[in-house]
């Protein structure tokens, strides 16, 4: 059985209400779920990688979901999603709610919560099932949600042995407690992103795999000065010696664009498989850093092993220069106004390599057994090389 199919099926569905005046009918509705629990540690005391520290625990990256589906009428569908995280207590929150209507054969219109289309792996990312590691390679897939409320449009079209699907979506979010992802001294703070817009494209040909993804933010804020106490004090003392507004504006994170966009390519003919991915971050200038990342991942199959090799390398530079645009009779007279904000805007900084060594075995259809090693080595910024161990099982119905 195909896991790409069994995995849409698991993670792809439409929650429905009948009408007020009929019967529900019961025959229709289907439940699915997915889940993954997921034990790590590092191996010295004083490493930390994404949550996992030297103590063996199995909270941090386990998650479960259900999913409820049924028609609503002839094109009419709804779908809900509801995952409970470790990492949030296992509290249960909606990553998908949508009603989608089937104009024809090819086209569906989705309006609701749904995923941002940012990567490959995008539709099914929760869905350890779906892929080989243990976790997708975080440099790439490095932002912390993966779901924002709006309207997309999926094209689905043949060309002989050519599959293409098309999306285009309208999305935004507002988190409360959004906290930065990389090696940064910012704490949680409120991050809102205005409607963003996507366009992604897939292509399958036989063996062959690969796509893109773009996406353009034309107004994103996140509350810096309460995420952080020193960079509330930094802006009120730059604001305090008379800098001028642009330059506060390159520090602070209000109203700003961003660009990302990213591409992949893989080869599946059974027996091995290849899958190289390259995303890119740009954003305004602020306290947000750039971020390049790609990864290159091989692997082999035997009967119900599954052998696989993960390198990938990470870049993450300041994207503002606003110490240097500080006026020099001001800089002159308090130069700690410089350090402080180069030390600020400098605080994702990375240069990092991550090689991982994984094993799978699938028990039977549905649930397989998983092993990884990674390894991640950083030569800039804050974040300290580290070994991770990492073991679990991955399961859909």
């Amino acid at each position: 059985m195909s896991i790409k199919k069994t995995v849409l099926g698991a993670a792809v569905c439409s929650l429905g209400l009948a009408p007020m005046a009929q019967a529900v009918d019961f025959s229709q509705i289907s439940i699915n779920g997915f889940g993954s629990v997921v034990g790590g540690m590092t191996l010295d005391d004083d490493e930390t990688y994404f949550g996992n520290d030297d103590e063996l625990a199995f909270q941090n990256e386990s998650r479960f979901a259900l999913q409820v589906s049924a028609p609503i009428g002839e094109k009419w569908s709804a779908t809900a999603q509801i995952l409970a995280r470790g990492a949030d207590d296992f509290d249960p929150k909606f990553e998908w709610a949508y009603v989608g209507y089937q104009v024809n054969d090819d086209l569906k219109i989705l309006m609701g919560r749904q995923r941002f289309k940012l990567y490959k792996y995008s539709d099914y990312l929760d869905v350890g099932y779906a892929y080989p590691w243990i976790r997708p390679p975080q440099g790439t897939y490095s932002l912390p949600f993966s779901s924002g409320d709006g309207i997309s449009a999926v094209y689905t079209t043949y060309t002989g042995d050519l599959e293409m699907t098309f999306t285009g979506a309208a999305q935004g979010i507002n988190i409360a407690d959004y906290t930065p992802t990389g090696n940064s001294a910012l704490n949680e703070a409120e991050l809102n992103i205005e409607l963003s817009y996507f366009v992604s494209g897939d292509f399958v040909f036989n063996e062959f795999n690969f796509g893109f993804n773009v996406a353009y933010v034309p107004e994103f804020s996140f509350d810096g000065r309460t995420a952080s106490a020193d960079l509330a004090t930094l802006l009120a003392g730059l604001e305090g010696a008379g800098v001028p507004e642009s330059v506060i504006d390159d520090i602070e994170v209000v109203e700003d664009e961003a660009l990302t966009y990213g591409v992949y390519f893989g080869y599946d003919p059974g027996p091995f498989f290849f899958l190289a991915e390259y995303a890119e971050f740009d954003y305004d200038p602020g306290i947000f850093s750039d971020a390049q990342s790609w990864y290159v991942t091989f692997g082999l199959r035997h009967q119900k092993w599954t052998f696989h090799a993960t390198y990938g390398e990470d870049e993450n530079e300041p994207s503002s220069d606003a110490q240097d645009d500080i006026p020099a009779p001001i800089a002159g007279a308090a130069p700690a106004l410089v350090a402080g904000t180069q030390a600020v805007l400098g605080t994702q900084i990375e240069d990092s390599t991550t090689s991982s060594f994984g094993v799978r075995y699938d028990i039977e259809t549905g649930i397989a057994l998983k092993g990884d090693v990674t390894l991640y080595q950083n030569s800039e910024g804050s974040a300290p090389d580290a070994k991770t161990v990492s073991v679990g099982v991955d399961f859909v119905f």
